[in-house]
């Protein structure tokens, strides 16, 4: 589902220009951001942002984690010996 992204005029200690989604709870007020458009993908956002800042980055809040590799759990009973013909 395409998303509302927005980018901070403003810029934080680290001189970095968020982009945060229409639902961040770290967005900026409405006088301190610039609306970049609907898209699918952050990343299509980031690199719209990057046309007006060079250094613009996806909101840690609203920024997509990797999921977790589920780790692989040893089995309880030893793997049995194969047996050649």
């Amino acid at each position: 589902m395409a998303k509302y992204y927005y980018v901070n005029k403003k810029t934080g200690r680290s001189a970095i220009h968020r982009v945060h989604t229409a639902d961040c709870p770290l967005l900026a007020p409405l006088e301190e951001r610039f609306f970049l458009g609907t898209f699918y993908s952050q990343l299509d956002a980031v690199k719209q942002a990057r046309k007006y800042y060079l250094r613009a980055e996806i909101c840690e809040s609203c920024g997509q984690r990797p999921l977790k590799k589920p780790s692989m759990k040893k089995s309880a009973l030893p793997a049995a010996p194969l047996l050649s013909c």
